[in-house]
């Protein structure tokens, strides 16, 4: 083992940058918790925010339509990936407003 010598001066100035750097590192860790659509969420949640099955989750996760981790047997996944997905697929509408009449500018 090597032991190496410095002035106590540059030893505290080291010191002191790898505690700025870790306070960064917490700081920005701390942010992306707090950013929407950053919670993990389960199979079960996925498949009620859905309304699909078990069977069309498994299909969908082997197609790779929607990314997930796996811990064992639990699937999670990210909420902001499942809003892109449902965004990605999002259909919109042919058609513009169509007033039938009944609102309150009708006589």
């Amino acid at each position: 083992m090597t032991v190496l010598m410095i002035p106590e001066q540059e030893w505290d100035s080291l010191k002191k940058q790898i505690d700025d750097i870790r306070d960064f590192v917490t700081r920005k860790e701390k942010k992306e918790e707090k950013k929407p659509g950053n919670e993990w969420i389960d199979s079960g949640e996925v498949m009620k925010t859905l309304h699909i099955s078990s069977r069309t989750w498994s299909s969908w996760r082997k197609a790779g339509y929607i990314p997930f981790s796996q811990f064992g047997n639990k699937i999670y996944v990210l909420k902001k990936d499942l809003q892109t997905f449902m965004e990605s697929n999002h259909i919109k509408a042919k058609i513009g407003y169509i007033d039938y009449g009944g609102g309150e500018d009708s006589e």
